[in-house]
């Protein structure tokens, strides 16, 4: 089981458990379960549920923000048996929404650390996003969410930016969320947007299974290649094959299309263990990357990066390339992935009547690959 979960999505390796015996990392599941019950871990469920959200940028000629600015519809479910917790978002007004972005954001309270992480896509029309890249970490404490992270966007050669997400004035029908910036190391902080929240009912979509997620328009911002090489993708599969140590595996992969064309996403369900999946393409990045977060007690989020995607797609893993902590340059973690991988997995086959993954290990960057195991997946109807 454990073995087709890393060849899809990148989860070879379990995060090491740190020795305290409270950390989730080292819970047996039952545990686990229990634990995703406490007040921290449901720290996000008050955004359970519809959402109008309200962006707010800075007033040019006053010393407030501006009373209004774009208008978002989202929902926001949980998913992962209650570890994860995802945003996901469109444009209010369909007459609107040439000029509007659209989004999806997973975050989940990381056991070993007791921080939240965040990870997020949010293209746009004339910009294709960074393929779920974009990261925050952070705590909550006493009903205040903040969270960090490096700020490429922002950093010079000369000035290191560090953002920061701030969630607080948290009612069951409103909510505030501000992002701001630091130059010099927190002394002072720069807030660059406000959004407000209202709530439009407590009923949120689950999880899509085999088709569109809700809000996707067709070819909005994403209509050309190489955006779409996985859409062949979207519906249910069926997953056959043997792991790593040559047991049996079989289960189903749901995913639908999303964000306009950007993205492809859905949960891969082997013997009830779940993991969440998704592939984009990013021009800025010239990466294809395969977002992957399980359900298994104190695994992190994880990454495989490719050059190239659909069939014919070597997808490397770039472990180094997940947030570590509030001011690291993450995107460093891709240099270099590749030839210091020692897995991926080689898109032998993808087409409309299935795929073939075959997955290679190394023992060392200077080693030769070799095969490990081999999955099809295929339409329930062959």
């Amino acid at each position: 089981m454990f073995g087709f979960l890393s060849v899809i999505a990148g989860l070879m390796l379990v995060q090491t458990p740190v020795s305290e015996p409270d950390d989730w990392g080292d819970a047996p599941e039952t545990d686990f379960a229990a634990a995703l019950q406490t007040p921290q871990a449901r720290a996000f469920d008050f955004w359970i549920g519809e959402w109008r959200s309200n962006w707010r940028l800075r007033d040019p000629d006053g010393l407030g923000f501006a009373a209004e600015g774009q208008q978002v519809h989202q929902q926001v479910f949980t998913m992962l048996g209650g570890k994860a917790v995802v945003e996901l978002a469109w444009p209010l007004e369909a007459t609107d929404a040439a000029g509007r972005a659209s989004g999806i954001s997973i975050r989940y309270l990381d056991g070993e650390t007791g921080d939240w992480i965040m990870a997020q896509h949010w293209p746009r029309p004339g910009w294709d996003g960074v393929a779920f890249m974009d990261q925050l970490i952070g705590p909550e404490e006493n009903g205040r969410i903040e969270l960090y992270s490096h700020d490429p966007a922002r950093s010079t050669p000369e000035t290191t930016s560090t953002r920061r997400y701030t969630f607080t004035d948290i009612k069951p029908d409103h909510f505030r969320w501000e992002g701001a910036n630091t130059g010099d190391g927190g002394d002072s902080w720069s807030t660059w947007t406000v959004i407000d929240l209202y709530r439009l009912g407590q009923d949120a979509v689950s999880t899509p299974r085999g088709g569109p997620w809700p809000g996707f328009q067709p070819g909005r911002i994403c209509s050309e290649a190489p955006h779409g090489a996985f859409d062949v993708l979207e519906g249910r599969w069926t997953v056959s094959g043997a792991d790593a140590n040559g047991e049996p595996v079989n289960g189903h992969l749901d995913a639908g299309r999303l964000l306009d064309g950007c993205a492809i996403a859905g949960v891969l369900d082997i013997s009830g263990r779940e993991t969440f999946l998704a592939w984009s393409w990013s021009s800025m990045l010239q990466l294809w990357t395969q977002f992957s977060l399980s359900d298994a007690p104190g695994e992190r989020h994880r990454y495989a990066i490719a050059s190239s995607g659909g069939e014919g797609a070597v997808f490397f893993d770039a472990p180094g390339a997940t947030i570590a902590s509030p001011t690291e340059n993450y995107y460093a973690g891709l240099r270099g992935a590749p030839a210091a991988a020692l897995d991926r997995w080689v898109w032998q086959r993808l087409d409309a009547e299935g795929a073939v993954i075959v997955q290679e290990r190394r023992a060392s960057p200077e080693a030769d690959w070799t095969t490990a195991s081999t999955y099809t997946l295929s339409p329930p109807s062959r």
